[in-house]
């Protein structure tokens, strides 16, 4: 018959108490009390900020497409009016 003493050895070779282990089970025994205290955001309360970030990115791309487009559709304007103002003799 074994001892104590070697069946809490054995048991402590068989689940070794790391220090990821104690973190581990720390967190699951405290983390709704930690999350409660810090203020911490889950995934689920993030979820609507990604979604309007998501959205604002959206409409900035399309602004800034928007923006070439009508760059582009000044410029050929601005060449249309100096072509009419050279043929007409009117402008500078």
């Amino acid at each position: 018959m074994t001892g104590i003493k070697e069946r809490i050895g054995g048991y402590f070779r068989d689940n070794p108490v790391t220090t990821k282990r104690k973190v581990d089970n720390y967190l699951t025994e405290n983390l709704p009390r930690l999350a409660r205290e810090y203020k911490l955001a889950s995934e689920k309360d993030i979820a609507p900020i990604d979604e309007k970030i998501e959205d604002h990115d959206k409409s900035i791309s399309e602004l800034e497409k928007w923006k070439v487009d009508v760059k582009d559709r000044v410029s050929t304007l601005k060449k249309r009016v100096e072509k009419i103002e050279i043929t007409t003799g009117g402008g500078k």
